[in-house]
């Protein structure tokens, strides 16, 4: 969220959180950054390099020249090998030999290779992510740099309260004494407010242990300012004012004032967002993170073992990103980057300009889920979305969808990937075994043709045992590690202590 004054620029598609907003239209809707961005969606979507397994047309291809071979030997095989059209004293003909290879070579088994693809989008499936092809496994397999965004991706996109900070006409107080009757003062005012920030305080509020209880005596709200209240706290009525800096702060001493504003400036370099209370004249400041998913670490280590490059993309702030980026482990950063920007980034790295015509040399795999996503996931070889928070744009551009926002999948999707491939491969080889077993003996004469026919057919079903193996998902490992990283969070409880520390 972002404060707006007189003269300030609104971007098109702004919910107003807080008050009421009269505003003057400066450009034509097709000029809007959403207009922009949907633009820029659809044109990455259709200059997309078009991803192809080598199995596709095959079968057509190889069925003509089976055909082409079973009559060139049944036309030939008289003439050049002395061979009969029709069996003769248990000898077959040329027409039994060329029968036989038509049924040995034909590509039943090799059609049926990819199976192993649909039982691999089955498992994942069950497991919460969506692919929109079977094309999607090999083309991440050709990735060799993952991208992610910042906020809602490797973020929970919710705030929450990291410092408090309190001072009064004495000055700014280091140890933070008060921060609980603070905190819990906060928390009663912003119960009923539905802004992020006041979301993140009630609660903090909640779950911190400790907490002298708040009494609301009275209460009124200024749009788009703050709140002003009558408080009772341990028996002592306290006036309280929170919201905006320059409203929460008129009416203080001129140079206590200025003593905030220098400090609320300070921590603007660091703190995603930030909340201003005064209770009796008293200042205290709440400086409030965008919260780390406790899975993104584990998910970031298990990542560098499938791709040569992990970066961040970000329009954030660079300080911001930087912090987000130390607690995964991403060690490439760039940030406050626009919607453009990003795109450029991943057309650059995928080699892909927009020209339908130019060939990809690499490949990048695109992690995000907000509207300034949508056309960098739209261009990379793969986007990947979380679906809960993800935009409309997002989900069209996306070829992967992961239900409940569950980047720990993540590693699990890598590895199917490469399992699918290595199954994929080994039923092709038991196709081809299958074929030239049966094949051979069939032209040579050696075996009659209803023994042709069950080697062929078990070959068939050879392969198809073989692509159910996909089936079983590969990354056991990895979703133990990140399922007790999540318990192990789950058992933290905020204290204020924490706070206090980071103050």
């Amino acid at each position: 969220p972002f404060h707006v004054q007189v003269g300030d620029f609104v971007p098109a598609g702004s919910i107003a959180l807080d008050g009421r907003l009269l505003v003057e239209v400066t450009a034509s809707a097709d000029a809007s950054t959403l207009e922009r961005i949907g633009s820029m969606t659809m044109e990455s979507i259709r200059s997309r390099p078009k991803l192809k397994m080598w199995l596709d047309g095959f079968g057509e291809v190889y069925s003509k020249l089976v055909l082409v071979a079973a009559l060139a030997l049944m036309m030939l095989g008289p003439l050049v090998l002395g061979w009969r059209y029709l069996p003769h004293n248990g000898v077959p003909g040329s027409v039994n030999r060329s029968l036989g290879l038509m049924v040995a070579a034909a590509p039943c088994s090799l059609s049926v290779t990819p199976l192993a693809y649909i039982a691999a989008i089955s498992a994942l499936a069950r497991r919460g992510v969506i692919l929109r092809s079977s094309r999607v496994l090999d083309a991440l397999l050709s990735c060799d740099t993952i991208a992610f965004d910042k906020t809602g991706t490797l973020t929970t996109g919710a705030l929450k309260l990291d410092s408090v900070k309190q001072w009064g006409s004495g000055g700014l107080d280091r140890n933070g004494a008060g921060q609980a009757e603070a905190v819990a003062i906060a928390g009663a005012v912003e119960q009923y407010a539905v802004h992020p920030i006041a979301q993140a305080l009630v609660t903090y509020a909640r779950e911190a242990k400790g907490l002298p209880k708040v009494e609301v005596d009275t209460f009124s709200s200024e749009p788009g300012q703050g709140l002003v209240a009558q408080v009772v706290v341990n028996n002592r009525s306290r006036e309280v004012k929170i919201g905006r800096v320059e409203f929460v702060l008129r009416d203080l001493e001129p140079e206590q004032a200025r003593a905030a504003e220098l400090e609320v400036e300070e921590m603007k370099k660091k703190a995603t967002a930030m909340a201003v209370m005064t209770v009796d004249g008293e200042v205290t400041l709440f400086c409030f993170q965008d919260q780390v998913r406790p899975q993104a670490q584990d998910v970031i280590h298990a990542l560098k073992s499938y791709f040569s490059k992990v970066t961040m993309l970000t329009g954030d702030r660079k300080v911001n990103a930087d912090s987000v980026a130390k607690e995964v482990g991403i060690h490439e950063i760039y940030a406050e980057l626009t919607p453009e920007a990003k795109l450029e980034y991943v057309q650059k790295a995928v080699g892909n300009n927009g020209n339908q015509g130019r060939k990809q040399t690499n490949g990048l795999a695109m992690v995000g889920e907000g509207m300034n996503d949508a056309p960098a996931l739209a261009a990379s070889t793969v986007g990947i979305v979380l679906a809960d928070r993800a935009s409309a744009a997002s989900m069209v551009a996306g070829d992967v969808i992961l239900l409940g926002d569950a980047v720990e999948t993540l590693p699990l999707l890598l590895s199917k990937a490469r399992q699918t491939r290595r199954v994929v491969s080994q039923g092709v080889l038991f196709a081809l075994f299958f074929i030239f077993a049966a094949s051979i003996p069939a032209v040579m004469g050696t075996i009659p043709l209803w023994l042709t026919v069950v080697i062929h057919e078990g070959g068939t079903l050879a392969v198809c045992l073989n692509a159910l193996r996909t089936l079983k998902n590969p990354a056991e490992r990895t979703q133990t590690i990140v399922a007790r990283r999540r318990i192990q969070e789950a058992h933290r409880t905020p204290a204020l202590a924490s706070g206090a520390a980071s103050a």
